[in-house]
């Protein structure tokens, strides 16, 4: 008796969770977000359906696309969800793109909710994408080569941001977009955000450079103007490090790069490997006054986004304090120096 009563309460716990029901194959699963707002705004998920196929009998994964409006994001969420009698489930959710109007204005407002949201996942990526809402639809059968698409350019090394640093409130940060040709993701560059609004737009090498200094390191791949003429090259193992001098108004950080250069490619043809210091000395000046171009334009104009301002309180932080309260922290405090060598 003892037994049974164990089986029958085993057996009603069972019933009641609905444990042996909530499989996950019984869920539309999301993989990407795709928010815009124009009067209302407008939620899509792209999920993954498991259905049999008709020629194999194997189940497949088939992309679907759940809209809806509403005045809130919450309210737009919840009516594409509606569109779905399954359980929405957004555990595996990867991608959030934000459309062309979200991303002149309300992308902190939409990131923010999202971070607060089990709709939302810390470690979403965050782009923004150059399609209104019928037309990211359009995507239709499309959708998982576009999610592949977008998965490569991350593996080539494509500015990378996520959902916990952009939703972070204070206004500041950078957005990589993207195209989608198609189901053919592109890059668009980057938008640098200050107060909320796109300040400036990165692109080529000098996205390369950002990533760099926001900590994505990588192989660079670089195009430089030099002597009136275009050459390209990689930066193998590229680091940065910080170097402090003087305190109080004298204080100033030099930011040194290093790493190996490889690969030159002038319009003449691929250059002779070998030591070449002049050329060396000659790319090492120009990347650095490109590093310098992007901190001006950015730190330079009291916006942090690469949080370099961390380095300069770490060596006098009543003196960072007085000089940020009074304006001039941003004065001329970044230096950089190069000294890549040329393999």
């Amino acid at each position: 008796m003892k037994m049974r009563a164990v089986i029958l309460l085993f057996l009603a716990a069972v019933c009641f969770t609905g444990c042996s029901r909530s499989g996950i194959g019984d869920k539309v699963i999301v993989k990407a977000i795709y928010l815009e707002y124009s009067g209302e705004y407008t939620a899509t998920l792209l999920a993954l359906r498991s259905a049999p196929s008709a020629d194999t009998g194997e189940v497949t994964e088939q992309a679907s696309y759940l809209s809806g409006q509403g005045a809130t994001l919450g309210q737009a969420l919840a009516a594409a969800e509606e569109k779905e009698n399954r359980q929405v489930f957004y555990g595996q959710n990867e991608l959030l793109l934000l459309g062309p109007e979200l991303c002149r204005a309300g992308a902190f407002e939409a990131c923010r909710y999202l971070a607060k949201e089990t709709s939302g996942r810390p470690n979403m990526a965050v782009y923004g994408v150059d399609l209104a809402p019928q037309e990211f639809l359009e995507l239709d059968q499309k959708g998982k080569d576009a999610l592949e698409s977008i998965n490569q350019l991350e593996k080539k090394g494509y500015y990378k941001t996520y959902l916990y640093e952009f939703g972070a409130g204070d206004g500041q940060g950078v957005l990589p977009g993207i195209r989608l040709a198609g189901a053919k993701a592109e890059p668009l560059g980057a938008a640098v955000y200050a107060g909320g609004e796109p300040a400036l737009v990165l692109k080529g090498s000098d996205l390369e450079v950002a990533a760099l200094l926001s900590g994505q390191q990588r192989e660079l791949e670089m195009e430089l103007e030099l002597e009136g003429q275009a050459v390209r090259f990689q930066v193998r193992s590229p680091r940065l490090f910080f170097e402090s001098a003087g305190r109080g108004e004298g204080l100033q950080m030099t930011l040194h790069m290093t790493g190996h250069i490889q690969k030159i490619v002038t319009p003449q043809g691929a250059a002779a490997p070998g030591p070449d210091r002049e050329l060396e000395q000659t790319i090492n000046a120009a990347l650095a006054h490109r590093l310098l171009g992007i901190i001006e334009s950015t730190y330079g104009q009291g916006n942090d986004v690469f949080r370099l301002a961390s380095w300069l309180y770490n060596q006098d932080e009543a003196a960072c304090r007085t000089q940020q309260a009074a304006g001039t922290l941003w004065q001329g405090k970044m230096r950089p120096e190069c000294r890549l060598h040329l393999v």
